[in-house]
């Protein structure tokens, strides 16, 4: 039975239109990607939304309908069953690293490791840097512009301040002068 609109648009909205393995966008991609049975079809998965994952076309291509055979067979990554973070981490240098067995298997199936995907997450990360260092820039700034504001409230109390004092002392002339 093929997916319905509904469902692909579903998961689509599901996965922020990004691929559910490796991050690329559809922008990126250049298009919509495609929906993959995490359990294949032919391996006796469902249309249920729980087994459908928002996939770019590599990494479709690099899981084919790779199911374990057995226990003792490498698991997949299943994306919408556990947080990439479980099963590995991404290096400075823009590398996957594995953080288990099923974290090891999934990087090399689908190839996660790409040089394409590498260079993305090194622009990713200079971008975060980036904005990270514009955030302090700007938290910086703030606490200047709070400061300045301060003292500039300081500054017109005390300008207030001399203002009444030299109304009390021209009175005072006044008077002096009326009085000479």
């Amino acid at each position: 039975m093929a997916l319905t609109e509904s469902q692909r648009e579903c998961v689509r909205c599901r996965a922020n239109f990004r691929c559910e393995y490796c991050g690329v966008s559809e922008d990126e991609a250049g298009g919509e990607l495609t929906v993959d049975h995490f359990v294949p079809l032919s391996k006796g998965g469902t249309n249920d939304l729980e087994n459908l994952v928002y996939s770019c076309s590599r990494c479709n291509l690099y899981k084919g309908d790779y199911t374990p055979a057995d226990s003792n067979a490498p698991h997949l990554w299943n994306p919408r069953a556990e947080p990439a973070e479980h099963h590995f981490r991404e290096g400075q240098d823009g590398h996957l690293y594995p953080l288990t067995p099923t974290g090891e298997f999934t990087i090399k199936r689908l190839q996660l490791n790409r040089p394409a995907l590498v260079r993305r997450r090194l622009r990713k990360q200079q971008q975060q840097a980036a904005e990270a260092l514009l955030m302090r820039k700007y938290l910086l700034l703030m606490q200047s512009y709070h400061r300045l504001t301060e003292v500039y409230e300081i500054l017109i109390q005390e300008q207030n301040s001399l203002l009444v004092k030299q109304l009390e002392l021209l009175k005072q002339l006044r008077e002096w002068l009326d009085e000479s």
